[in-house]
């Protein structure tokens, strides 16, 4: 930083009124956090009268800051510009100057502020404050940058959102097709073979696993398309009673081969509500295919249905190991596999909670899951038609 010329000699006249504008200055800004000086104007040379602390701080010329002349230490621009204003402030012209410095000395980047002093019975002097804007200046570019790498990353994740749609639903009709064949073929097999056991238990797993995949293609191909076509006024009414029989049909037969209790609690009246029946069956199936999934050889599985004057609530709750709090939160993303998944070999893609989240958003719907040691409790809630 250049250094402050030696310092000024203040005339007669100056030097008495200097004393009180001095004491004025620093009863006012002596505490004050921003580096301010009382500077007057006198044959082209812009006087420090006084400073407060974070002005001597801040300033550190090879010589005193009081008596010299701030405006050495400036651009030729800035100093010109603090010149005209500080003639403008002290006559009277202006009430205050602001100006913006961006140079390497002595402020960095810099708000030069200029107000009047008066004092009674005195000329008025000028007080100029010097507010850094380094670190303003740093931090809005850095909420420029942190805007711009939000913007570009929610353009990645939109070309992510659309890439993975257009697979599945690529995928979806790529592969329908031939396990259709597949399935078709092994069927005709199993009518037409040799009554061998061996042949018909080839037969019969070929044809468990086809059915297995279609059913995996159809679930990520279903998750493509739901939310495109939502239930309206003109949609059927549902029983979702019957969806309930429905679902628990479809997993009577895993449900015994590992021991389990089934409860099931419906209402005696029709629990009617607009919805598409395939798609709120295959959620439902998800649903308690999930339980089971997860619930111990043994263990217990209670499904219940409500109903209120406009809602209808699915409570399905089992007496498994729980999910670990921290997995909990991603339960319901597609393709979402929990820790005890992959221990344990669980079979599945990890998409029946994310059809069931969203057929049940697309009814209108909430769906919510507590779980513990003792096991996990989801509570599905849908609206009913209304008159």
């Amino acid at each position: 930083m250049p250094s402050f010329p030696r310092p000024a000699t203040l005339s007669r006249r100056t030097a008495p009124r200097t004393a009180h504008g001095r004491a004025a200055f620093l009863a006012v800004l002596s505490d004050s956090p921003v580096p301010a000086v009382l500077v007057d104007l006198g044959h082209g040379a812009v006087t420090v009268l006084a400073a407060n602390v974070a002005a001597r701080s801040s300033l550190s010329p090879a010589g005193p800051l009081v008596g010299g002349d701030l405006g050495a230490v400036l651009h030729p621009d800035d100093r010109e510009a603090l010149v005209d204003a500080l003639a403008g402030v002290v006559g009277g012209h202006l009430d205050d100057w602001t100006h913006e410095t961006d140079r390497p000395q002595p402020f960095l980047t810099a708000r030069l502020t200029l107000s009047r002093l008066s004092t009674p019975g005195e000329s008025p002097l000028a007080v100029l404050q010097l507010h850094e804007l380094s670190d303003r200046r740093e931090v809005e570019a850095l909420v420029a940058r942190a805007q711009e790498a939000e913007r570009q990353a929610g353009h990645r994740r939109a070309a992510l959102e659309r890439a993975k749609h257009d697979f599945l639903t690529t995928m979806g009709h790529e592969m329908r097709t031939p396990l259709a064949s597949i399935l078709g073929f092994t069927e005709m097999l199993q009518d037409t073979a040799p009554d061998e056991p061996a042949a018909a238990d080839l037969l019969a797993r070929v044809r468990r696993n086809g059915e297995r995949m279609l059913e995996l293609v159809e679930g990520m191909a279903m998750l493509t398309r739901i939310g495109s076509t939502p239930p309206g006024s003109d949609t059927p009414d549902v029983d979702l009673r019957d969806v309930v029989r429905r679902a628990v049909d479809r997993i009577a037969c895993a449900v015994g081969a590992r021991g389990l209790r089934l409860e099931v609690d419906l209402p005696e009246s029709p629990v009617a509500l607009a919805a598409h029946d395939a798609d709120l069956t295959r959620a439902v199936t998800e649903l308690l295919d999930n339980a089971v999934k997860f619930t111990p050889e043994g263990g217990t599985i209670t499904v219940s249905l409500a109903r209120t004057t406009s809602e209808c609530t699915l409570v399905v709750e089992d007496t498994g190991h729980g999910i670990p709090a921290d997995e909990q939160a991603r339960v319901f993303e597609p393709f979402a596999r929990t820790s005890r998944t992959i221990d344990e070999a669980v079979p599945g893609a990890g998409i029946g909670l994310s059809i069931l989240r969203e057929v049940v958003t697309a009814h209108g719907g909430t769906v919510t899951m507590t779980s513990g040691p003792r096991g996990t409790r989801f509570l599905v809630r849908l609206p009913l038609r209304q008159p």
